[in-house]
């Protein structure tokens, strides 16, 4: 039987469905292995990293007319913490995986990526930010008088990604005497509220936990010695008569 047109149509679309599922396929098992394998040339070069800063540290006592010869080169992290950054590195790329192929999971948790630098004060902090703009390529500031000082670079189709530097001033954020309290703080009587409620349950929390350790050793003294029930039920009727 000759197939009709549509027949040939549906056929000829369910090979292209079969071969380009099998090459999306093949390639995604591509990209994961080249990811397995920049993780591993990542781990060497931070193995490596060390055992030269290692070195560095023997040839300086060993030869310390010429120690400034072996200083530390400024661009090479802490290997400990290179170690850290691409450990979390790999593990991002993992949840990024995952989540491509989970579609049930929402993917808004990877809307924004927010670095906040901790130097020890907001003129350092602020300095830090200027860094990573430049490195980013773009410019930090305040988008308002008394808001956080950031750099933030967009990234994917419609912007829909966002890399953000942080510097969050506290005595910006830190409430003062005089200031008007937001609308979602709780009032005086809200808070004297919630403290008796909680003490209300501890207290029938407290009752509980006396009356279950009281069945507990009625129960273990019925164990050892099972005329113990009878004997306080008689002298339960007997302060009853």
């Amino acid at each position: 039987m000759t197939p009709t047109p549509n027949q040939q149509v549906v056929a000829g679309l369910q090979q292209l469905l079969k071969q380009a599922a099998e090459k999306g396929a093949n390639h995604r098992r591509s990209a994961a292995d080249c990811r397995t394998d920049a993780d591993r040339h990542d781990r060497n070069a931070a193995s490596f990293e060390a055992q030269a800063s290692q070195y560095r540290e023997l040839l300086r006592i060993a030869d310390p007319k010429n120690a400034a010869t072996y200083a530390e080169p400024d661009s090479m992290p802490d290997a400990r913490e290179w170690s850290r950054r691409q450990a979390r590195i790999a593990g991002a790329r993992e949840v990024i995986d995952f989540i491509e192929a989970h579609p049930e999971i929402p993917s808004n948790c990877l809307r924004e990526f927010t670095v906040f630098p901790h130097k020890g004060n907001a003129a350092a902090d602020e300095l830090a930010v200027d860094e990573l703009a430049r490195v980013m390529g773009v410019s930090s500031g305040r988008t308002n008088p008394g808001t956080h000082y950031r750099a933030t670079r967009s990234f994917g189709p419609g912007d829909c990604v966002e890399l953000e530097a942080v510097s969050c001033d506290r005595t910006d954020m830190a409430w003062k005497e005089g200031d008007p309290f937001p609308d979602w703080w709780p009032t005086e009587q809200a808070v004297q509220e919630a403290a008796e409620l909680a003490g209300q349950h501890e207290d029938q929390a407290d009752a509980v936990a006396q009356d279950q350790a009281d069945d507990f050793v009625q129960d273990r003294r019925a164990d050892l010695d099972p005329n113990q029930d009878e004997a306080e039920h008689d002298a339960s009727v007997g302060d009853g008569e």
